[in-house]
């Protein structure tokens, strides 16, 4: 489609062009410490605060600790709740270090304007979700700011993507994940529970989806894909608030099919399962931040 298409035209005017979110502050003024907020930055990119929990709740000291029950411990601070940021994308284009397609809407926000982030989570590693300029931006900016750094979370096998930020040097911890300083490879099904001190305790989860992954020909599929589930379960917490991010993931069950560019309807398709057994084993959610795709409904959002 050209850029002088009349139907792009139309549909760039409903792009939404918000600027400088206050990421929940201004509901703060109106007593809603104790609710969920969630500020959507574009794309696939949502920042979640979880609600504010009573100052009992606060967790262990120390920016940065594993322990035996494969909790990771990080530095809070201020009255709030856990905060986990799911797939930023916030340069200006991306692939290949900006030199891939450039934004249609303007950047929701510039990276120093973000409050301090608890968790990174990433569902799969296509450059329109994990985006290495912006990582390293914002673990720069939140060490700058903040004194301390997210925990990244990451499907598994895609920590080599993310080698050269410098966020390794700790010991793997239990719990199921393959931690390595700020940085956990989880399978599905596996979870690792994030403490932030003086703020709460919040679950991830590595949750199946339908998609694929690629960062280049010829490593396709080679890492997983994944959606994500982020319960608070720190004491104090009488009632758990939990979010689901499906991610980039489609809702058909089709693993192949001879021409993907003419496939059935998505209606006379099978859904796939997982969603069930996701909603079954870590539901129900408060807050479903789920994709809505019109090309490829077999694998994509």
């Amino acid at each position: 489609m050209s850029t002088k298409d009349p139907t792009r035209a139309q549909a760039k005017t409903l792009i939404p062009h918000i600027t400088n979110p206050d990421f929940g502050k201004s509901l703060n003024e109106y007593g809603k410490e104790g609710e969920l907020k969630a500020t959507w930055l574009g794309h696939a990119s949502v920042l979640v605060e979880f609600p504010t929990v009573p100052s009992s709740s606060s967790g262990p000291t120390g920016l940065m600790s594993t322990s035996t029950a494969g909790a990771q411990s990080v530095q809070g601070g201020g009255k709030r709740g856990v905060r986990v940021l799911f797939d930023p994308v916030l340069g200006e284009g991306m692939a290949f270090w900006g030199l891939g397609p450039k934004r249609e809407s303007s950047n929701p926000c510039k990276i120093p304007s973000l409050p301090q982030i608890d968790i990174i989570a990433i569902s799969h590693n296509h450059y329109d979700h994990l985006d290495l300029p912006t990582l390293s931006s914002v673990f720069a900016s939140q060490k700058e700011t903040y004194g301390s750094e997210p925990v990244l979370f990451l499907p598994l096998n895609n920590r080599h993507v993310v080698s050269g930020l410098g966020l390794g040097g700790g010991k793997e911890g239990g719990g199921g994940g393959r931690g390595e300083g700020k940085v956990i490879e989880l399978n599905w099904w596996e979870g690792r529970r994030v403490v932030v001190d003086g703020v709460g305790e919040v679950e991830m989860t590595c949750t199946p989806c339908q998609h694929t992954s690629a960062r280049y020909p010829w490593d396709r599929d080679k890492s997983l894909w994944s959606s994500w589930v982020a319960k608070d379960v720190g004491p104090g917490v009488t009632n758990p608030t939990s979010v689901f991010f499906g991610g980039d993931t489609g809702y058909c069950a089709l693993h192949s099919h001879p021409n993907p560019f003419h496939l059935p309807p998505p209606l006379s398709l099978p859904y796939c399962p997982a969603f069930k057994d996701i909603g079954d084993k870590l539901g129900p959610f408060t807050l479903g931040l789920i994709p809505i795709g019109a090309y490829f409904p077999t694998e994509s959002g």
